[in-house]
């Protein structure tokens, strides 16, 4: 996904998940990593990979969560490109905002 793209996104997709949640939008922010895809000695397009970094969630909330990102990175992609996502979750203890534990 371009740069362009991932900005388009951020339009609904923060908002969308900040109301699934019962969080503040303003506690998310999607990042776009360059990346080149090789296979067989040589550049090929990758699909779209979510990684999702929070505090571990219900099953259930993660469950809504995958798809709800599924959804909007599809709108953008279009169908038939498969697309990963990832949940990271965090340790509440091993979390600091600004050198405070959090």
């Amino acid at each position: 996904m371009s740069q362009p793209d991932v900005e388009r996104l951020s339009l609904t997709l923060i908002t969308e998940l900040a109301a699934l949640l019962g969080a503040d939008p303003a506690h998310f922010t999607l990042e776009r990593l360059e990346s080149t895809f090789v296979a067989d000695g040589w550049p090929v397009h990758g699909s779209p990979m979510v990684e999702v970094h929070w505090f571990a969630r219900p099953q259930e909330q993660q469950d809504a969560a995958a798809r709800l990102i599924t959804t909007r990175v599809r709108d953008i992609v279009g169908e038939g490109v498969k697309i990963a996502v990832l949940f990271f979750p965090l340790a509440r203890h091993a979390y600091y905002s600004d050198g405070a534990h959090f």
